[in-house]
């Protein structure tokens, strides 16, 4: 007999976290966890080969990140429900989730309460109780809005132009197709933002450029 549960696919790098959220849903006798994963790359793999009906994403990644899976799989597994996880819970990051074409966003601190709701929420798109509300920048992500020159003015038009796509939650993928660079150009241009920007770890452009989308855009 053909197993009625539902299956999820499970995506995130810290294995403490990953272990409890996975416990969490195998505790309830509808879902079945059918892989956990620690990277986006890994995600995407073992959902082309499982086809699972749900996935739970971490925002922050190393390699792909959680937007560039849900992006994925809107265009490649359609009818799979995507729900991001994130420690952010700024209204800018649940923009970007929206945006990307996860079906809900969920702040870690609120996995615990809310996260199954998620998963079983069949209309509209849902937030987690702290989701969308404003936070503090952390001091490696903050613009100072009173002087972004300060910071901008360093990088070349070619730079701001893929800042401008980053901050819209693009993938390298999709800026070379609309700026018509290569890819490697595009993974050049993230890097050399990077550093000019003084930005460390895998994903802490993503952020910066997602947690000052509005000022960005009038560049």
């Amino acid at each position: 007999m053909r197993n009625a549960r539902k299956t999820v696919l499970l995506a995130d790098n810290h294995p403490i976290f990953r272990a409890g959220i996975r416990a969490l849903i195998e505790a309830q006798s509808e879902y079945e966890v059918i892989a956990d994963v620690a990277d986006g790359a890994a995600c995407i793999a073992q959902a082309e080969l499982l086809g699972p009906d749900i996935l739970v994403i971490d925002l922050s990644m190393p390699g792909l990140d959680g937007f560039e899976v849900a992006r994925w799989a809107r265009a490649h597994l359609p009818s799979a429900i995507s729900i991001i996880v994130s420690m952010h819970s700024g209204r800018e990051f649940v923009r970007a989730a929206k945006e990307a074409g996860a079906h809900g966003f969920v702040s870690k601190e609120d996995a615990g309460s809310d996260l199954m709701a998620a998963i079983g929420s069949s209309s509209g798109f849902y937030m987690s109780s702290s989701a969308g509300r404003e936070e503090a920048a952390g001091p490696e992500l903050q613009l100072d809005l009173g002087a972004p020159s300060n910071l901008l003015a360093g990088l070349s038009r070619a730079e701001l132009n893929v800042l401008k796509l980053v901050a819209q939650s693009n993938t390298s993928r999709e800026i070379s197709e609309v700026l018509g660079i290569s890819e490697r150009t595009v993974h050049s241009h993230r890097q050399n933002i990077s550093t000019k920007l003084d930005l460390h770890g895998s994903n802490s452009l993503l952020q910066f450029a997602i947690r000052n989308r509005r000022m960005i855009e009038t560049l």
